[in-house]
């Protein structure tokens, strides 16, 4: 049973002792209508909560029977008091006594509280950021957890919402997805939401539906979690440190002692600058202690998953492996979001590394763009989009390498010998499994 549904069987508890108290305080004084009222109350009351017992906890619960016991004697006792004189006042209130001790001791003992937690991811690639409390959450026997994949929309140039994208259909195949329109959040209020994005509608390139902007789901749960879509071991970048997510969240999960200086430096020079103003000051208060220090579910995952060949789609496998059945080393190439905003050479290094590479027998390069890479370009640099896709299509003819736009990082990370490239939240998950890091620079 939901903790918001024990409440309404406690309180149901709770009217039912000052119900008692008013039945033995009209009989004293002989209002034996009044009476009678409040116990044909009792004995409704009691099928209606024993009957939402029944649909939560199944047929047979401890605590219906024992329910179903109260109104017999409800019932005895109202057919006492209205046909037959010379009844006890003090013998009906022991029996009403013994009987609400038992239906206090059961509530209170044989209805256990489930938690009801849901994850909100919206792109499927980031799902790695909570994937591994999603396991912890789906192994407690006293927790109901459900991935709830929620849509998104592409920005046009002008900041207005373009098209809609939906990815639950693209989730692995142990990753049980509920469709989004069939779980109403405000009817079932989950103890508990996770999410991964932060910027509501704070994005120029995408927003998640509005429905489900977290100043609208704080209201819809006792705790709102934000779990970022990255890993900063170096520092949290300063345009990510204050954002809608990262203010109405009760808890921003953080995987390091820097990570969370860095957003409460965020936080102190917002608040300082006059920038915390209306509505946001309701949810403030404490706000040093919602950063909590516990990891990265990111790390959790990039450490479970092993190099295996037979995950791979066979023409990548042939690009890795030699006739011969030796490999090849697999270098891992990532262009950032962050790197094409700030370079304005960024397409003339990419096309000298992709011309660099082939010439390399030995080395095959495994390149994955940021999912949101071409998006981003077509509004932030649109003169730039037609050539970029001419240097990716030439890169594809030139079939010298992998072009990954799948959402599994984690398995390129394992293919991987070596990372190149910008400056990442990636490249710390290659070090977290030893693996080498090289920064390019794109004057070189």
């Amino acid at each position: 049973m939901r903790k918001v549904q024990k409440e309404q069987v406690e309180k149901f508890v709770t009217i039912i002792k000052n119900a008692h108290g008013e039945i033995i305080k009209f009989l004293v004084n002989s209002i034996n209508e009044a009476a009678l009222d409040v116990l044909e109350q009792c004995y409704q009351g009691a099928i209606k909560i024993g009957t939402f017992i029944e649909d939560i906890e199944g047929k047979g619960f401890v605590t219906v029977g024992i329910l179903e016991k109260y109104c017999e004697i409800i019932y005895n006792i109202h057919k006492l008091v209205a046909t037959t004189q010379g009844w006890n006042v003090n013998d009906i209130q022991q029996v009403l006594d013994k009987i609400y001790i038992s239906i206090e001791k059961s509530v209170n003992e044989d209805i256990m509280v489930r938690k009801e937690v849901i994850f909100l991811p919206y792109k499927v690639a980031m799902w790695d950021s909570l994937e591994s409390v999603w396991k912890a959450a789906k192994d407690d026997p006293m927790c109901d957890a459900y991935v709830i994949p929620i849509p998104y929309y592409e920005k046009n140039q002008d900041g207005s919402l373009g098209k809609m994208v939906y990815e639950g259909n693209d989730y692995p195949d142990y990753v049980p997805v509920v469709d989004f329109r069939k779980y109403d959040i405000e009817k079932r209020r989950p103890d508990i939401i996770y999410i991964h994005n932060p910027y509501d509608n704070n994005n120029a390139v995408t927003s998640v539906h509005p429905d489900f902007y977290s100043a609208r789901i704080y209201e819809l749960t006792d705790k709102l979690v934000y779990i970022p879509y990255f890993v900063a071991d170096r520092g949290v970048p300063k345009d990510l440190r204050v954002l809608p997510g990262t203010v109405y969240a009760h808890n921003v999960i953080v995987s390091c002692d820097k990570e969370k200086e860095d957003y409460i430096a965020g936080f102190e020079k917002w608040i300082d600058n006059k920038a915390l103003s209306g509505d946001y000051e309701l949810y403030m208060p404490k706000w040093r202690e919602k950063f909590l220090v516990m990891g990265s579910p990111k790390y959790d995952r990039v450490l479970t998953v092993k190099r295996n060949k037979e995950h791979l789609p066979e023409e990548w496998v042939d690009k890795i492996y030699k006739k011969d059945g030796t490999r090849k080393k697999v270098l891992f190439y990532n262009i950032t979001l962050a790197g094409m905003m700030e370079k304005d050479n960024m397409l003339d290094k990419i096309r000298r590394t992709v011309e660099r590479m082939k010439n390399e027998e030995d080395i095959v390069m495994w390149w994955r763009p940021h999912p949101l890479y071409e998006s981003t370009m077509m509004n932030i640099r649109p003169d730039w989009v037609e050539e970029y896709r001419r240097i990716v299509e030439k890169y594809k003819q030139m079939d010298i390498g992998i072009f990954d736009e799948t959402p599994d990082m984690n398995r390129a990370i394992a293919q991987a010998d070596v990372y190149y490239g910008d400056e990442s939240s990636v490249m710390y998950l290659f070090q977290k499994v030893n693996k080498p890091v090289i920064l390019q620079n794109v004057d070189v």
